[in-house]
């Protein structure tokens, strides 16, 4: 079975922190562990087979670009599929919209 390396860029990187502090401030620390054993989880199951994922239609209309997502409940990991590596370029909460996540990094 082929591997694939994962990076995590620094934009979904920024997310991950944001997830954390939001976390610590709302919940507490074994939430918050259990959520990242989660992300961490769904980013091993992309070493392995990063097609299992959806088509990410919102990124592909506005990059035209091919993204596609997986669903590490209530998170999901938006990601580009490359010869040998799978990219996450951003984690969001279910709840999150992607435009306005889209919109915010494109002021940054």
């Amino acid at each position: 079975m082929k591997k694939y390396r994962v990076e995590v860029t620094s934009s979904a990187l920024r997310d991950l922190e944001q997830i954390s502090d939001f976390y610590l401030r709302h919940a507490d620390q074994k939430l918050l562990a259990h959520l990242i054993s989660l992300i961490e989880f769904a980013i091993g199951q992309l070493k392995t087979i990063p097609e299992r994922g959806g088509e990410a239609s919102i990124l592909v209309r506005e990059t035209g670009r091919p993204y596609q997502q997986y669903l590490a409940d209530p998170f999901r990991l938006f990601y580009r599929v490359e010869e040998n590596g799978v990219f996450i370029v951003m984690v969001l909460h279910q709840r999150q919209s992607i435009q306005k996540a889209l919109r915010n990094r494109l002021l940054k």
